[in-house]
């Protein structure tokens, strides 16, 4: 929590309330640079701090003419002036509960539909697209797409291994570039509609936020950013519902052979869009929220892959096949506890954790003698019998392993009765082709048997090796 945030906001609220704050909370944030906090006391507010005043200005420029067109968004209570200006900010406090918390505990649908209304609501909104062009830039979806394309790419496609022609990308990025600037509608677009920007008051009603990376373009980029959201689930069956029901409210009409065409092209460039972003946040920023949505996000994509949305783009198809079928990313699928358990080598880094959770064991292998050292041994890996015997007669990997169970079986142990989904218990050693290997080998087959109501998966990253162990 930034010491100057909370002075600068606390100053604005003593300036509308006549007092202090009685406290002020930090609320989680996601994937913004931006802070928020709630302030409570005889007014109760949100204070951003943002670090872009640029991007403030366009939220309540843009937040202003919403307002103007009956839309449900967040007063503002004050904006910071002078040295500080439009940094720091007070709006109303729209409740602490989003669509998105409704849904995780199954009892979203009925805000979904009145969300969708809603969005049908500002896409039709008369006057609102030109008043507000006239006072931010607003870039057209067809402008932003390229690079939303290539933070897919550059993000999470080649951080994940996959080999592709260049060439050949570039070609079918065009092409769907292309697809996408032959849309006609031109609307308001949120850019960023999702369950968890949808605030659900006391009373049931509505609110939205987050709108200032809003562009102008089709009005069924935002129904898709919505409905695809990786992690709300919704099933097909829900999805087409929610369709049917914007473009009732809309348009007063079910959607024709040619919307439902545009609505998949919509759903295939915004979950590779959400990808890049789940590969920078998560991969590289290690923000857990972002790294659990990679799993259901490739669940939504083999879902339109199998549809066909790609089959005019060949190498992208290819590309985006090879994630989903990645089995790094296919591992909580199984029900219960999985223990993942590794080796690597520390040359090229620890192991990347794909659970969201974070933490786990990591043991260094490195003190055990090392067979990579003598000839006879440096084809082989400690799979292969030689390895295996070398590293058993030295009498040093037994109790080594033995200290290694006993820290982890009580961990293993406590997962399983608390319902824990992942844990992860990794070894390294210089060239993980060796002792590491032995060692995840022997933990692997150690856990599978002492407890087979978890799955174990055992993996050799250097080795490209990876299989469910049985007891």
């Amino acid at each position: 929590m930034s010491a100057l945030s909370v002075n600068e906001l606390s100053a604005l609220y003593e300036g509308i309330a006549g007092v202090p704050p009685k406290v002020v909370a930090p609320i989680a944030g996601s994937g913004s640079a931006r802070q928020y906090f709630r302030l409570s006391g005889p007014v109760k507010a949100i204070g951003v701090a943002g670090v872009s005043a640029e991007e403030n200005r366009r939220y309540l420029a843009i937040g202003e003419e919403l307002r103007r067109s009956g839309l449900p968004v967040p007063d503002v209570l004050a904006v910071r002036s002078g040295a500080f200006t439009d940094q720091y900010y007070l709006l109303g406090d729209a409740g602490e509960a989003s669509v998105f918390d409704l849904i995780a505990v199954g009892k979203g649908e009925e805000k979904v539909a009145e969300a969708i209304r809603l969005l049908a609501r500002l896409h039709s909104a008369g006057g609102l697209l030109d008043r507000i062009a006239d006072k931010v830039d607003l870039k057209r979806l067809d402008e932003v797409v390229p690079f939303d394309l290539n933070y897919f790419k550059y993000e999470f496609l080649k951080p994940c291994g996959v080999e592709f022609d260049e060439f050949a990308l570039e070609s079918d990025f065009r092409k769907l570039c292309g697809e996408i600037r032959a849309l006609d509608d031109d609307v308001l677009v949120y850019r960023d509609f999702q369950s968890r920007n949808v605030l659900v008051g006391s009373d049931g009603s509505l609110t939205l936020i987050d709108f200032q990376g809003a562009l102008r373009g089709a009005g069924l980029y935002d129904v898709v950013s919505f409905l695809y959201q990786a992690k709300a689930g919704f099933s097909p069956e829900f999805r087409k519902a929610m369709i049917e029901e914007y473009f009732r409210e809309r348009y007063n009409r079910v959607p024709s052979a040619d919307d439902w065409k545009e609505t998949s092209l919509l759903a295939f460039v915004r979950t590779l869009q959400v990808l890049g972003a789940y590969g920078f946040r998560g991969l590289v920023q290690r923000k857990s929220h972002f790294i659990s949505s990679i799993r259901p996000a490739l669940r939504n994509l083999l879902l339109m892959l199998n549809e066909g949305v790609a089959d005019e783009l060949p190498e992208l198809k290819k590309a985006a096949m090879e994630l989903c079928n990645d089995p790094r990313f296919r591992e909580a699928e199984h029900s219960g506890l999985v223990v993942t358990v590794q080796s690597f080598s520390y040359k090229l880094g620890y192991p990347e954790d794909l659970s969201g959770n974070g933490g786990g064991f990591v043991f260094d292998c490195r003190a055990l003698h090392n067979p990579g050292r003598y000839d006879e041994y440096k084809p082989l890996t400690g799979m292969e019998l030689p390895v295996i015997e070398f590293l058993e007669k030295r009498g040093e990997v037994q109790p080594f392993l033995d200290a290694v169970f006993a820290l982890t079986d009580p961990a293993v142990k406590r997962y399983l009765s608390r319902g824990f989904t992942s844990l992860q218990i990794s070894f390294g050693c210089t060239g993980g082709q060796h002792r590491s290997v032995y060692c995840a080998e022997k933990t692997a087959a150690h856990i599978a048997s002492s407890y087979p109501e978890a799955t174990v998966i055992l993996r050799h990253r250097e080795q490209n090796v990876r299989r469910e162990v049985k007891a």
